[in-house]
């Protein structure tokens, strides 16, 4: 308890009342005395330990050998392999981001009562089925998609069997089927 007393005086943090009671406490113990003295000393030599020269570091020269880094074979076989990584790096990190920053979220919507299942397939989903989200009860099924721009080709599929185009989009196609497909344009060709 007593080093922190000293500690507080020291670092000045003890109020005047604490101040009062410490010097009381100096005079009337002898022990507690020197040992603030002593600590004030510690604290001196702590703070005026500072250093008043910087020792000189040798520091080791490197001279290249003559046929190190003259040869220009060596130069360019050194960008080249710096070339490659740098490629292999980079390249194909730039080309995922640039295709997921052009996909633009397309929502489609499908109304649909009474039936139980509404799936949706096309070039985007490489021709699987998607299932698409029933919205309440009102007949109406939606789901939403990435797409990157340009045109699209896609069917809804109601109740596993039933292929229909989309209603809202005009464009169409006949598909190898005897169908038709509903023919979507997005990004800077719509």
């Amino acid at each position: 308890m007593r080093d922190e007393l000293i500690s507080l005086f020291i670092d000045d943090e003890l109020g005047l009342d604490e101040k009062t009671d410490f010097v009381e406490l100096i005079h009337t113990c002898r022990s507690f005395k020197d040992q603030t003295v002593g600590f004030l000393r510690l604290e001196q030599e702590l703070r005026s330990d500072v250093a008043e020269k910087v020792p000189e570091v040798a520091v080791p020269t490197f001279k290249p050998s003559p046929a190190r880094g003259r040869h220009p074979l060596y130069l360019a076989a050194a960008a080249a392999v710096a070339a490659v990584v740098l490629a292999v790096l980079f390249w194909p990190a730039q080309q995922t981001v640039n295709q997921a920053a052009t996909q633009e979220s397309y929502r489609f919507v499908m109304y649909y009562p009474g039936t139980t299942q509404a799936e949706i397939t096309g070039d985007f989903t490489g021709w699987k089925r998607v299932s698409m989200e029933r919205i309440g009860s009102s007949g109406y099924w939606e789901i939403t998609l990435g797409l990157q721009p340009g045109e699209h080709r896609y069917v809804f599929i109601v109740d596993g069997r039933q292929r229909l185009v989309d209603p809202t989009v005009m464009t169409r196609e006949q598909d190898d089927f005897g169908g038709e497909n509903s023919i979507l344009v997005t990004g800077g060709n719509a």
